[in-house]
């Protein structure tokens, strides 16, 4: 009778088991009191002198609670801070990490950069995040960071900085250098006579100065591209060095002189053509015109003016080799920004044109004087007083 009893009272319990929300109840790692309860199966118990049982997986509790270590939870993780949050339950998602009670980017520079840390790139104003590290900014086309010191960015001009042109500690060489000029990160240097600055090397190659020697080039003659070769068709055209380094002549050669029909003759003490009975300008040749021998300069009309105009073949035309800047003293050859040109040497005719880095002063015959120093012909005041 007992036994049927009983197995009524059971059967009418079912339902209300069923009825009940579980979920509600924290079974798993609930807070082990003072009083040593058990923590449930993620838990771990009170401390020792609660006499509890832990559970597999989580941080339990002190004696006194949540205070000293949070609620151990079911799930195995815990808090140091007692308020029993993981990382992964600060809701950061993809491409973010918590930093400071927030969900940040891992590309944000104030936060530093990746998964690692919270700390800022320094210096902050001048950094951005690459493959989860700090990098330099990059600096603004022209500028270029060069002097190592973080609180003054990208301060360099890359453009017209000599010890610096078109790239860090890319400076401008001073062999065989009139001039040293930096213009739009290439090296364009001004050269002493007789060289030429023609390869120019682009940056991050070093400069190499005025490498060329064409005082007797016959493909650059005086200046980089002053081809004397191309200035007469015949007989192989003119020749550099004759009658004087930097010059196109035809080296008592008639032969050079003749162009097409042309029967123009090489005066040999000039080593200049002559054309029926004129005595043409260096660089020029003979040509037939009207059943008479002509001087031309690369085919055009001959040059005039002063003695010492020439007929150039690059830059082409008639330039008075004396008094030209762009062609001081042979075809091509420029002298420095504002510098003039006198008895084909580049000349200072003020000051201001000294400056190039420190203050200097413009002698009477023309040469620049920096700092006490008279520079050579065509230099000027680089930094720290220094002519070049």
């Amino acid at each position: 009778m007992r036994s049927l009893w009983l197995t009524s009272f059971v059967i009418a319990l079912i339902p209300l088991a069923c009825s009940i929300d579980f979920d509600r109840y924290e079974f798993a790692g609930g807070d082990a009191s003072a009083t040593g309860g058990a923590s449930g199966s993620g838990g771990s118990a009170g401390s020792s002198e609660t006499g509890g049982s832990s559970g597999a997986g989580g941080v339990a509790g002190s004696a006194a609670g949540a205070a000293s270590g949070g609620d151990a939870r079911g799930d195995g993780e815990s808090d140091a801070a007692g308020d029993g949050a993981s990382d992964a339950d600060a809701g950061c998602g993809p491409g973010t990490k918590p930093c400071g009670g927030s969900c940040v980017s891992v590309d944000d520079p104030a936060y530093g950069c990746g998964l690692e840390s919270c700390e800022p790139c320094q210096p902050l104003g001048n950094a951005l995040c690459e493959d989860g590290a700090c990098t330099p900014e990059r600096c603004p086309s022209g500028l270029g960071e060069c002097d190592g010191d973080p609180s003054v960015y990208c301060e360099t001009d890359l453009l017209n900085d000599l010890e610096n042109c078109g790239g860090c500690g890319r400076a401008c060489s001073g062999a065989s250098v009139a001039a040293r000029i930096c213009t739009n990160g290439s090296c364009t240097s001004s050269c002493d006579l007789g060289f030429g600055n023609c390869t120019r090397p682009a940056a991050p190659t070093a400069d190499d100065g005025c490498e060329l020697r064409v005082a007797t080039d016959s493909t650059d003659c005086g200046g980089c591209g002053n081809s004397c070769s191309a200035q007469s068709l015949g007989g192989g055209g003119l020749v550099c060095g004759q009658p004087a380094a930097n010059r196109c002549g035809c080296d008592g050669n008639s032969s050079r002189c003749r162009q097409g029909t042309s029967g123009g003759t090489c005066d040999a003490a000039s080593d200049r053509c002559i054309c029926s009975s004129t005595t043409c300008r260096l660089g020029e040749a003979c040509r037939r015109e009207g059943g008479a021998d002509v001087c031309s300069c690369n085919g055009n009309a001959p040059c005039g003016g002063a003695a010492t105009v020439v007929c150039c073949y690059d830059p082409a035309g008639c330039f008075n080799l004396a008094t030209d800047p762009a062609n001081c003293g042979a075809c091509g050859r420029g002298c420095a920004p504002g510098f003039g040109c006198g008895a084909g040497q580049c000349r200072c005719t003020a000051a201001g044109q000294c400056n190039a880095g420190t203050p200097g002063t413009c002698a009477t015959n023309g040469r620049c004087v920096c700092g006490g120093i008279t520079c050579g012909q065509g230099e000027r005041c680089l930094p720290s007083s220094v002519c070049g």
